[in-house]
């Protein structure tokens, strides 16, 4: 009888949540849930951005490529 009244009276309140944060949760690398600005560029621009840009990365993708070729033949000759 006793254990029941004391269940009764540990009875939770209901969580209202009113929305305001304790803490930040967001992660460093996630996207921001901040509306994004859309940029509008034409063709020409877009030509030279995809220039610019494999300009820049190609050299290092080939590189890449080079030593990945590398290590694969002496772990063959290693192996073989």
């Amino acid at each position: 009888m006793l254990l029941k009244q004391n269940l009764r009276s540990m009875k939770k309140n209901k969580y209202y949540d009113d929305g305001h944060t304790i803490y930040n949760m967001d992660v460093d690398g996630l996207p921001k849930r901040e509306k994004k600005v859309r940029i509008s560029i034409d063709k020409e621009e877009r030509k030279v951005i995809m220039r610019a840009g494999l300009k820049t990365y190609l050299p290092l993708m080939i590189i890449m490529v080079i030593c990945f070729c590398i290590t694969f033949l002496l772990v063959y000759l290693w192996l073989g």
